[in-house]
């Protein structure tokens, strides 16, 4: 943050933003299984204002609620922040609700102040920096309260603070509201795939409209045994490695990078559905050459093979024009399609679908680190229907895909809007007007 503080702007310690701390860092409370919700640091959300309520599975009794906590509790308008462990996030309570666990701190802002504006400034770039200072080389993050309350932030006057946090706010209803259209869609999406890749008897899967106006669909009326239970009888139970080979990446060396070149596709760049390339992930250009067999091309699937599983999702993600030339290095996997048996982008809906990510989850249970081989990989076994019936099944399941990532562009747009509004708001590099 810039050392030029803008005019009627004060740069104060934290503790002259707060009226209250209420610290309940001590033991567990006795728990009870109705009562008060009491808020641990598991149900603060890094990306969202607010706790994620739904989290919330400990409860106290009435005697508990009044007598245990001699703090007090958190209301609405509180900020909470953790102490120990995921230190630099904090969310704002919409609502007042129950009581806050030990490793968790709720700070009331003073009436000078709009708690709002005090949650931006709080969860701003500029203060979680100050504080990865302070614990930085811990083994245990930890975040002693007096430490916290020294830390600096710029205080503009109280109408400036209400129009910036209510600029910041709507930005934040716009990007809430977008989360919540991928949700839904995501949902949909694992619905239609366990109900277009695992039919059931008497099921008739609608392939044309996946809200459910049409009632064009896959309808089996003939089932037979298999080791993956019934399933159509023009369908087969196979495994991945008679469908698609699975092919391991080459170990390259860090030395052989170069600032620019080849890109190079390294497990740190395999997200769930997606690549994140970075600065770094360059070879020569001479190693295309060098190393062409391990080319990959638009439409390659690639997974990871060490934690591959990340919130039950398998890391995987189709390439694209975008994305290629690149070398596929060590613990990155692809996936090659037999075409006589499957389709590219069937194959795909198979590594993207669910099942696959809870039997690799099962299979490498206990490990540290958690690492799938490609041998693992292809002895799951699948359905496989026929590849007239895999098209429909990917068209079906490929427009739910192509509205997510729409949706998820206009996210992406959204959140870097709202960091570029943090950073000219919440300096004073752009005023606001005040009525």
């Amino acid at each position: 943050m810039s050392e030029l503080i803008p005019d009627g702007w004060n740069n104060i310690a934290i503790d002259d933003f707060i009226e209250r701390v209420i610290d309940n860092r001590g033991k567990t409370p006795p728990l009870s299984d109705t009562g008060y919700g009491l808020i641990e640091i598991g149900a603060l959300s890094e990306s969202g204002r607010f706790p994620d309520y739904s989290r919330i599975r400990k409860r106290v009794d009435a005697n508990t609620f009044d007598t245990w906590f001699r703090a007090g509790h958190p209301k609405k308008g509180d900020i909470l922040i953790p102490t120990v462990g995921t230190i630099g996030i904090c969310c704002i309570l919409d609502k007042t609700l129950g009581s806050i666990a030990q490793n968790l701190i709720a700070l009331r802002v003073k009436p000078e102040n709009n708690p709002v504006y005090a949650y931006y400034i709080l969860s701003s770039y500029w203060t979680t920096k100050q504080i990865e200072m302070i614990v930085m080389n811990a083994v245990q993050p930890s975040l002693r309260v007096p430490q916290f309350l020294e830390l600096k932030a710029l205080q503009p006057p109280l109408p400036e603070q209400q129009k910036i946090a209510a600029i910041l706010s709507s930005v934040d209803e716009v990007i809430e509201k977008t989360q919540a259209q991928i949700n839904k869609l995501k949902d949909l999406k694992t619905g239609m795939m366990q109900e277009l890749l695992s039919p059931r008897e008497g099921q008739v899967a609608n392939i044309n409209n996946p809200q459910g106006e049409s009632k064009n669909g896959l309808h089996h009326t003939e089932f037979k045994d298999s080791p993956l239970g019934r399933i159509p009888v023009d369908w087969e139970a196979l495994p991945l490695n008679a469908v698609c080979r699975i092919q391991g990446g080459y170990a390259f060396q860090s030395k052989d990078s170069t600032e620019n070149g080849c890109r190079w596709l390294k497990i740190a760049n395999v997200g769930k559905g997606e690549v994140k390339w970075d600065t770094n992930s360059f070879l020569p250009n001479n190693f295309k050459a060098l190393h062409d067999a391990f080319m990959l091309s638009a439409g390659d699937i690639v997974v990871a093979l060490t934690r591959p599983v990340l919130s039950g999702e398998l890391k995987t993600a189709k390439l694209t024009s975008q994305d290629v030339p690149a070398l596929l290095n060590q613990r990155v996997a692809r996936a090659i399609p037999n075409t006589e048996k499957v389709t590219n982008d069937f194959l795909y809906n198979l590594f993207s679908w669910k099942k696959l990510a809870e039997d690799i989850e099962t299979t490498i249970f206990g490990t540290d680190p958690p690492n799938v081989s490609t041998t693992q990989i292809g002895s799951f076994v699948f359905p496989v229907p026929p590849i007239s019936q895999q098209i429909k099944i990917s068209q079906s399941i490929n427009s739910v895909i192509a509205r997510e990532q729409l949706i998820l562009t206009k996210y992406n747009a959204l959140q870097h809007l709202k960091k570029a509004l943090m950073q000219d708001l919440l300096t004073g590099k752009v005023r606001v007007k005040v009525d």
